[in-house]
């Protein structure tokens, strides 16, 4: 009897484990699952990313699912996920530079931003998604998919959404666009490192106009250019903001200020300086004694210093000061270029110094209440710029200097 009950156990038993066999010709996965290396996901549904593949937890029920490249990813080595909640997409990018989007199962394949030429660190290192846009970090700076069209969205076109227009001749078809690797410590500043530079510009780039606003980034105008600039439109509305000038970079590509430059500004009608930038100018004089000391030096209509809450306006022998409260926003780069512009366009059109700066500032501040990122936080709506610029015009502060 024992040998009965055994002989239908065993007999059982292989048909069962034969029963549970892939079929001929076919595969089954033994991925590992146990290490996750990157987690995003919805209110119902978490994803989370091993080396190997991605799976996903229903919080309903506490299932799983596990996605692969036997079930449709484009590649085994993933480097980083994000889900956006507004399109309900998961953004799967791969260390070779490699993306998929993942919706409902569905796999779609981006693979443009794997197979361009751009020379550079092209790893994604981590992935923001915000409104159907997916924002990468990679070595080589910020890349946006479009999350419907299921595309690298073009730069131009992200300028062109911003009402930002460049002529053919205008784009650099040589090198890529100047990139910075923004670090924060909590300890120390920001620290920047240099990922790729543009072609520099020439004299012979620019055209006639009312106004030229010189604020380079780093090393694309030289001041062999500035001087050539100034020289042929010296009848014009110059501005110089002269971060780009005072800029080196290490052998690792950390950039620093230069304590101390002899930058030539005779001709020029206006600058935009902080405190480290005056001091370089001035031989380590700041403040209101140090915009006195360029403006008497190169015979300057307006000088301008920004602090981290104030704005200092110098013109003719009155200092206006504008201050405001601080403002929580997500990106506070590019404000000073936002401020120089604003304050270029009003002047240009108003002819009214203390209006222009009032407009300076008040785009400063529409830009930051807008709480947007990189040029989608320049202001769009002139009446959120007037409305702080009336609020300013009314309140600055003035006295009388020399």
């Amino acid at each position: 009897m024992k040998k009965i009950v055994c002989l239908v156990w065993l007999t059982a038993s292989f048909f069962y484990s034969r029963a549970q066999l892939q079929p001929i010709g076919s595969w089954r996965e033994h991925l590992p699952y146990h290490q996750a290396i990157a987690v995003s996901g919805s209110s119902n549904q978490i994803f989370a990313a091993t080396p190997y593949s991605v799976f996903s937890v229903q919080l309903l029920d506490n299932s799983l699912h596990a996605f692969s490249k036997m079930t449709g990813l484009s590649a085994t080595g993933v480097s980083t996920i994000a889900f956006d909640v507004s399109t309900n997409k998961l953004i799967i990018a791969y260390l070779n530079s490699d993306i998929d989007i993942l919706k409902d199962d569905l796999v779609k394949n981006i693979h443009a931003f794997k197979e361009s030429s751009v020379a550079g660190d092209k790893r994604i290192f981590h992935i923001y998604c915000l409104n159907g846009k997916a924002y990468l970090c990679t070595g080589i700076g910020i890349v946006v998919v479009d999350e419907e069209k299921y595309e690298i969205r073009d730069k131009s076109q992200l300028l062109r959404d911003c009402n930002i227009f460049l002529r053919e001749n205008q784009i650099d078809k040589l090198n890529p666009t100047t990139k910075f690797r923004l670090v924060l410590n909590k300890d120390t500043e920001r620290q920047l490192f240099l990922l790729s530079s543009c072609s520099e510009i020439n004299a012979s780039d620019f055209e006639d106009s009312d106004a030229y606003l010189l604020s380079p980034i780093f090393e694309e105008i030289s001041q062999n250019t500035l001087r050539k600039v100034v020289d042929n439109y010296r009848d014009s509305f110059i501005m110089i903001d002269p971060q780009g000038f005072l800029r080196y970079k290490n052998n690792e590509g950390l950039i620093s200020n230069r304590k101390s430059m002899d930058l030539d500004l005779n001709g020029v009608t206006a600058i935009k300086a902080d405190p480290e930038e005056l001091s370089a100018l001035t031989g380590g004089t700041t403040s209101i004694e140090g915009m006195l000391m360029l403006r008497d030096k190169f015979n300057l209509q307006f000088v301008i210093s920004t602090g981290s809450n104030s704005i200092i306006f110098l013109h003719k022998n009155i200092v206006y000061t504008i201050k405001f409260k601080k403002i929580d926003s997500p990106d506070h780069t590019g404000l000073g270029d936002i401020l120089a512009t604003g304050f270029t366009c009003a002047y240009l059109k108003e002819r009214d110094p203390l209006w222009a700066i009032c407009f300076g500032a008040g785009s400063v501040i529409s830009s930051l209440e807008s709480k947007k990122k990189g040029v989608q936080k320049v202001p769009e709506r002139m009446n959120s710029i007037e409305r702080f610029a009336s609020y300013f015009y009314n309140t600055i502060k003035f006295k009388v200097v020399d």
